[in-house]
């Protein structure tokens, strides 16, 4: 793509450095739709329009970037520069960018950076489709073969249809570009990945550059093909305008991360046993509705039902494991179905989006813990005797003060303090009693040796008659 003229210099470190204007005889680079006849000429003009793609590429990534489009359109921008960091995402919202980007008025210029970024999966077709694809020194580009949310490759006949129709797309992606596309199809095919240096090496990229200031810098007179005419850049000076997301998008975009979709769903799904578990403790019930919400009601990754199914089950095997005796069966069923329902959560076709293994072990092991500890715990507290309240005066003894009959009238001393008393039976002056019920300030009371005797005659007394 570089002449031995051209007007720039890669030096030894992979920095960009612009070399002194080229006489007007002598051609300058020329990027995109190198087969389209001869266009007119424009000089471009205007600001360069700045945004950050970060993360997965979902539905709100395709929203924002198409509005970045649309946005730089309006404003008249010489051109888009997106700085690109994200490991893939979901096939069709990639497909919707990419048919943006050739259909675009105004030039797309892609940065992989800063370093130690990545333009993974579908991060390669985004960057293959810009007018020019540019990456900063310590990043890569590859990876792009369709995958199961279990990481594994895709079988049987469906993995030849998503493959080949991704193939030819990334071959016509490349094309049309004039980029390597044999490249392209091993990145599909092979899950190719390569470093920046091999990128431009293989023509994949058009330049590496070391910040964006530097990009802007070396792309000052490069000719760049649109749909219906050629802009030559005018970059010295220009002025840079940053476009952000909305904070409903970046909000979104942020829940866009599989292991913290999956956790937040953990965390609801325990913050609802817990509600059930003990009614009325309304915080963990909140949270719990809150953050399944977030992931569910959000919807910002696709959701495989019958992953929310098995988790759902997973929590029901262990909530029934405190009230039956299963030995241990009901735990076991459960953790199958919530390591079954972890993996199938966000494994749907056309999306890269998937929970790491380690994540899905700890995550269903602190479940199951927690769940089991806290649940037996809060059983035990619930079936303890009443400790405040009336209730928790039934059988405590105390001593009479006043003769004890049916009428009211009768007195006992109760921890120090008096109370009025009512009984069956006569009971003297002295008397231990004690307390059989409570109704408000009244106590019933019955002998305490009325109650020894009753208990060695029936073996069954005290015990729940049905």
């Amino acid at each position: 793509m570089f002449t031995a003229l051209s007007m720039l210099l890669i030096t030894a470190d992979a920095s960009v450095v612009v070399a002194p204007p080229p006489a007007p005889t002598v051609a300058v680079p020329v990027v995109a739709l190198p087969d389209l006849p001869d266009l007119p000429e424009i000089d471009g003009a205007g600001p360069i329009l700045s945004v950050a793609m970060d993360g997965g590429i979902t539905q709100v990534a395709r929203d924002f970037l198409v509005e970045a489009i649309t946005e730089a359109e309006a404003i008249k921008a010489q051109a888009l520069l997106i700085r690109l960091d994200t490991p893939g995402g979901l096939l069709q919202a990639t497909r919707e960018i990419v048919a943006a980007f050739l259909n675009s008025s105004v030039p797309i210029i892609v940065w992989v950076g800063p370093s130690g970024a990545r333009a993974g999966s579908a991060g390669v077709f985004i960057t293959m489709a810009a007018h020019i694809a540019v990456m900063a020194p310590g990043t890569n580009i590859g990876a792009a073969h369709p995958v199961s949310a279990f990481g594994k490759d895709i079988e049987g006949d469906m993995a030849k249809k998503v493959t080949n129709d991704t193939v030819a797309w990334a071959r016509s992606i490349a094309q049309l570009r004039g980029r390597n596309a044999a490249w392209a199809e091993e990145a599909v095919r092979e899950s190719a990945s390569i470093p920046e240096g091999e990128a431009k090496a293989k023509k994949v990229i058009d330049l590496v550059a070391r910040s964006e200031v530097a990009l802007i810098a070396a792309i000052d007179g490069w000719l760049v093909r649109l749909p219906e005419a050629q802009v030559r850049l005018r970059t010295q000076g220009v002025t840079i305008i940053p476009y952000a997301m909305s904070a409903r998008q970046e909000l979104v975009q942020f829940l866009a991360n599989p292991n913290l979709a999956y956790i937040l769903l953990l965390i609801g799904m325990f913050g609802l046993f817990l509600e059930f578990k003990a009614p009325g403790l309304v915080v963990p019930g909140v949270v719990g509705a809150t953050c399944i919400a977030l992931v569910l009601g959000v919807q910002v990754m696709p959701i495989n039902w019958l992953g929310v199914l098995l988790l759902v089950a997973a929590s029901i095997c262990l909530i029934a494991e405190l009230f039956v005796p299963s030995f241990g069966i009901l735990t076991v069923l459960g953790l199958v179905c919530m390591m079954g329902g972890s993996f199938l959560l966000f494994d749907v076709p056309e999306s890269d989006f998937r929970v790491d293994f380690g994540v899905i072990i700890a995550g269903t092991a602190a479940f199951a813990v927690l769940a089991l500890t806290i649940g037996g715990l809060l059983l035990r507290t619930l079936r303890q005797p009443p400790s405040t309240g009336p209730e928790a005066m039934i059988g405590l003894a105390a001593k009479a003060v006043r003769p004890v009959g049916a009428a009211v009238g009768g007195r006992v001393e109760l921890d120090g303090t008096t109370w009025a008393a009512i009984s069956q039976l006569p009971i003297a002056v002295a008397t231990e009693v004690v307390v059989a019920a409570v109704d408000g300030i009244v106590l019933t009371v019955r002998a305490a040796d009325e109650t020894d005797e009753t208990d060695k005659n029936d073996p069954g007394a005290g015990e729940e008659q049905i």
